[in-house]
This record gives C-alpha cells, sequence and structure tokens, in this order.
C-alpha cells in the first residue's frame, strides 16, 4: 500500500531537488520540508506496523507451540488409557 506511494514521493523530491527554480534544492522550500515530513510520518507507521506484524507472528509460534504440546500430552493419556 506505502510502498509506491513512499516511490512516487521520493521521485517527486529528487525530481525537484534537481530543478533550477529552487536554488538550494527542492528539500530547503516549504512544500519539501513538508514532503520530506510527510515521507518521514509513512516511514514510521511503516516500521510500527512491521512490528505489530511481527509481535502477531511471534504470537502465533507460541500458541503453535502450545497446541503441539496439548497434542502430544492428549496422545500421551489416550495411549495410557487403551
Amino acid at each position: 500500500k506505502y510502498k509506491i506511494g513512499l516511490t512516487r514521493l521520493y521521485k517527486i523530491w529528487t525530481d525537484a531537488s534537481q530543478d533550477k527554480k529552487f536554488p538550494g534544492g527542492f528539500a530547503g522550500t516549504v512544500a519539501g520540508q513538508h514532503l520530506t515530513s510527510q515521507m518521514q510520518s509513512i516511514q514510521q507507521e511503516i516500521d510500527q506496523q512491521r512490528a505489530n506484524h511481527k509481535k502477531l507472528q511471534d504470537e502465533l509460534k507460541r500458541y503453535s507451540e502450545l497446541n503441539k504440546k496439548i497434542a502430544t500430552s492428549i496422545e500421551k493419556r489416550q495411549k495410557h488409557l487403551t
């Protein structure tokens, strides 16, 4: 979702930074600062989503291991009963 947006923003930023109308580069302009700020906040959101995804993956792994232990325990009890 964001990757394409970030790539486009970066292209606009780099193209404009080489534009002769902006001495000192596009980054020095108000629009450049706003765009840079937007790019940073999008990157922070992406980083947050990655962290959330990792947490969920870790939790899923924990539950999966717990399920295996429970299944093993049930199998042992069933063998013991027969």
